[in-house]
């Protein structure tokens, strides 16, 4: 997915290529490789007619998918600034998560899912020490995530992130992904 709503999926993301200036350009620079196979063929220096369309359908479709990939790689090496972000807002939990320890809002970030759990770490001297597991529980209109921490771990004070202490909320890390070990119990 693309922040604007330009493509959304594979497809998308080749029909972008396609219309961008460089593909059209790409195409038809394709298309020339293309004429100068037909005329190799012409001469008989290569294979008949066909083959000289289906080398140039091959180039069109290589230039389409280097394009493609390269807006992917492009999208890739943008979406690094989302890698860790930053918590904006801590609140009690929600009457309806009675045994949630307290409710996250981070910024946007295309790197969470609705439902899926996350990791939260503190940062002290530049270490990161886990002190808790949580779940998405909302990604709001604007983009912002809501995450809702389920479990505890270590006994970390979370009453400052709840009352919105700036280096509390500061030293919070969300990650995307849980240690296997937290769950090892349950498997």
């Amino acid at each position: 997915m693309k922040d604007g709503g330009e493509w959304k999926s594979f497809w998308g993301l080749v029909f972008s290529s396609v219309k961008s200036a460089v593909a059209g350009f790409s195409a038809l620079a394709s298309l020339g490789l293309g004429y100068l196979v037909h005329e190799a063929v012409k001469r008989d220096v290569i294979g008949p007619f066909l083959s000289s369309i289906l080398i140039c359908l091959v180039a069109f479709l290589c230039v389409i998918s280097f394009l493609s990939a390269r807006k992917a790689y492009d999208f890739a090496v943008d979406q690094r600034r989302y890698h860790v972000p930053r918590v904006l807002h801590g609140r009690k939990t929600p009457a309806v998560h009675p045994d949630a320890i307290a409710l996250l809002v981070i910024e946007p970030t295309p790197i969470y899912a609705y439902d899926g759990f996350v990791s939260i770490y503190h940062v002290n001297d530049g270490i990161e020490e886990i002190v808790g597991v949580g779940k998405v529980i909302n990604i709001q209109q604007d983009g912002k995530v809501q995450v809702l921490v389920i479990k505890d771990l270590g006994g970390y004070g979370y009453e400052s992130v709840v009352n919105n202490n700036f280096d509390a909320l500061k030293s919070l890390v969300i990650k995307s992904t849980v240690p296997a070990y937290i769950f090892e119990d349950a498997l």
